[in-house]
């Protein structure tokens, strides 16, 4: 019965929602926040497909990839990182970086 009412009410405020009878205001601090991490989150999946499509070694793949990594980094980007075995890569720029990947 307890999960019925609740049930119940969770549908009656998404009707008022709809309708426009319950507003739910969030402040311009929250809104930036929500807009950060989907943001970042964008640029996450975006460098994951770029990757993916680099480590094909397909040629076209590889300019795919190359073509977003331009989208998500600046020309004078400075990257790094390193593998399990410890081994740094440190370059600059996205062209740079497939050469990496």
């Amino acid at each position: 019965m307890k999960r019925f009412i609740k049930l119940c009410t969770v549908w009656s405020i998404s009707v008022w929602c709809v309708m426009g009878v319950l507003r739910v205001q969030a402040d311009d601090h929250g809104i930036a926040i929500m807009q950060a991490k989907y943001e970042v989150e964008y640029l996450q999946r975006l460098y994951a497909r770029a990757t993916d499509q680099i480590g094909t070694n397909i040629p076209e793949n590889i300019e795919a990839g190359r073509a977003i990594y331009h989208r998500i980094f600046t020309p004078d980007a400075a990257i790094s990182a390193s593998d399990h075995s410890g081994a740094a890569f440190k370059v600059v720029g996205p062209d740079e970086w497939v050469k990496v990947v």
